[in-house]
């Protein structure tokens, strides 16, 4: 949000999140000794207008070239990721059913503390298992179907209503 006359002469570090400056300092090191490295960070820096943004700042050791003779920095705004991921985050979590994400090859790779309750397990008991591990035998293959046709890109999505085994054995 700042204007290139209002940044001209001043140190960079100035700009940076205090909590996240002693990261920068240790990437700003390494990168010193070393021509060509190269330090890929998320950093915060505060915004003209006092909000904070989420950067990821990729810098690179150019010093050891006589055009450029500087450690050059590149900047992408990540703040609206970051706020995208964390209303995604608060939706899953706090949801009033039992949500989980899956990989291609059906296992859980993300699973909300309601599915947790529901099922019985603590969360990482859940990760790696796929749906059919936790289905009711009769169920299993009742998906199956729906499943390829998604996969294919037929339908972008299904709704089914199966039974589950929860972690003590009962059916859900």
């Amino acid at each position: 949000g700042f204007e290139s006359h209002e940044l001209a002469g001043r140190i960079c570090l100035e700009f940076v999140h205090p909590e996240d400056r002693g990261a920068v300092h240790a990437a700003f090191r390494r990168l010193h000794g070393v021509p060509g490295a190269r330090e890929t960070l998320r950093v915060r820096y505060p915004h003209k207008d006092g909000s904070l943004r989420l950067l990821e700042s990729t810098a690179v050791n150019r010093l050891a070239d006589p055009d450029v003779a500087a450690i050059v920095c590149n900047f992408r705004d990540l703040t609206s990721e970051a706020d995208l991921e964390a209303r995604f985050r608060a939706t899953f979590e706090h949801a009033a059913v039992g949500l989980a994400q899956l990989n291609a090859e059906g296992r859980i790779v993300l699973a909300n503390e309601r599915l947790c309750a529901i099922l019985g397990y603590a969360r990482a008991e859940l990760l790696g298992l796929s749906f059919r591990d936790i289905s009711h035998p009769e169920d299993r293959d009742v998906s199956a179907g729906q499943r390829a046709r998604m996969y294919a890109g037929e339908i972008r999505q299904f709704t089914l209503r199966k039974r589950y085994l929860r972690k003590d054995g009962a059916t859900v």
